[in-house]
């Protein structure tokens, strides 16, 4: 069959997969297991085959350990006697529940935590507490908040062109362009020889079976970017901007990002369990996309962040960098331009963050077959959804698919938690 792989920003891109009718349960079962059954770099984006790679990264890519330290873990308490199943909400002008909906996306893990304490925890189909799960662009994210923390530190002037901090990307699209422009995805940019943004990066990182010349890895791809556009024109989402942040972090910080995130981050929240990323044939972390985590793991993320990035115990990210990440970023014209405003209606976008700029001052993040992470500040309470969301008429899921549906749940939870 044909997936298109659909850019936000770009024209349809499409590459061949073969997917077969198995269910999810019965793949990579036996030893070996049957070549039907088999989850590899050819058919992964297919279904069900991409809810068993999402769930299973660690063991279908080289990854780098993201270390939670020698913190004590930090017990999340519960609170019972909340049931948010019988939410309703508005899909496509239809009523519906959200065990319904968590159903209809194929969503593996539900998490909502209200004033610090969980208060709905759902796992579906074998998905469980103790395992992690592809967190896909949500990556972005975290890359925006080490260098918002730098920047803050004055290590990293995001007014400059971000040539200043990577030399070798000196005269391209993504190294003429200042951190800040790429910081908030705006930088138009295309690759020389038609190399495809997605499929022909997925195939540097080593996700994909190359279909022409052979990339050697993230660094290489970047340096073939070219400009599409003047730099601040229009909010162009792509990985290469993500990437090309996280090399400027690397070489400001002289460490690889997932060592910076677990110096700086992961090992202060009392995490249960390590984190990990995908790394490509250089051991450079796939920075736009490529963290893997439990639920509650990024519940504790999301809780420091909504508490201005304070958490267990310590200020493990300084409120002014939060302040920052919170505040509108200006350019919700350029936003309701892009094919990221569907669903999304009075979103901006810095750093790698969508601000809502609603009532609930609540800021997300957001990943392919809709991953989200949603810190709501006005409500007291944090999202975190991950999922295996299946094509749609040929088309990889896209977050704008259901984002609509999603900001209604969130607010009808808000009211039911905020009576």
């Amino acid at each position: 069959m044909k997936l298109h792989l659909k850019l936000l920003c770009a024209l349809p891109l499409t590459f061949s997969i073969t997917a077969s009718a198995i269910e999810f349960n019965e793949l990579m079962q036996g030893f070996p297991p049957a070549p039907e059954a088999r989850v590899s770099k050819a058919n992964w984006l297919a279904y069900p085959q991409v809810r068993w790679a999402l769930q299973n990264s660690n063991l279908m890519f080289p990854m780098a350990t993201i270390s939670r330290g020698h913190e004590q873990v930090n017990v999340l308490q519960k609170k019972e006697g909340i049931n948010l199943d019988n939410i309703t909400f508005n899909e496509n002008e239809q009523k519906t529940t959200l065990a319904e909906a968590l159903k209809n996306w194929n969503v593996d893990g539900f998490l909502v935590i209200h004033q610090g304490k969980i208060v709905y925890e759902k796992y579906r189909d074998g998905f469980e507490q103790n395992k992690a799960h592809s967190v896909a662009s949500v990556t972005k994210s975290f890359t925006g908040l080490l260098a918002e923390m730098l920047a803050h530190e004055g290590k990293l002037d995001l007014s400059k062109q971000l040539s200043f901090y990577v030399s070798e990307l000196a005269g391209t699209a993504l190294g003429d362009a200042t951190v800040q422009q790429n910081l908030n995805m705006e930088v138009p940019v295309t690759y020389e020889g038609g190399l495809n943004p997605a499929v022909d990066f997925f195939a540097a990182v080593g996700l994909l079976n190359s279909k022409g010349p052979k990339i050697h890895g993230i660094y290489e791809f970047l340096g073939k970017s070219i400009p599409n556009g003047e730099p601040g024109s229009a909010l162009y989402y792509q990985n290469g901007s993500p990437e090309a942040v996280a090399w400027a972090i690397s070489k400001v910080t002289g460490k690889p990002w997932a060592q910076l995130l677990s110096e700086r981050v992961w090992s202060k929240l009392g995490a249960e369990h390590d984190a990990n990323i995908i790394v490509d044939e250089l051991s450079t972390a796939q920075a736009s996309g490529g963290l893997s985590a439990t639920l509650r793991d990024l519940g504790r993320f999301s809780e420091m962040l909504r508490n201005n990035g304070y958490y267990n115990g310590q200020q493990i990210v300084d409120k002014e960098v939060i302040a920052k990440i919170r505040k509108n970023a200006g350019n919700a014209d350029l936003f309701a331009k892009s094919a990221l405003s569907k669903g999304q209606a009075d979103f901006s976008y810095r750093s790698f963050w969508y601000q809502t700029n609603n009532k609930y001052e609540a800021i997300q993040a957001n990943g392919i077959f809709d991953q989200r992470l949603h810190i709501s500040y006005g409500s007291e309470m944090s999202i975190v959804q991950l999922s295996s969301r299946k094509p749609e008429h040929g088309a990889i899921a896209h977050t704008t698919h259901t984002s609509q549906a999603f900001g209604e749940a969130v607010a009808e939870i808000a009211k039911r938690l905020n009576k």
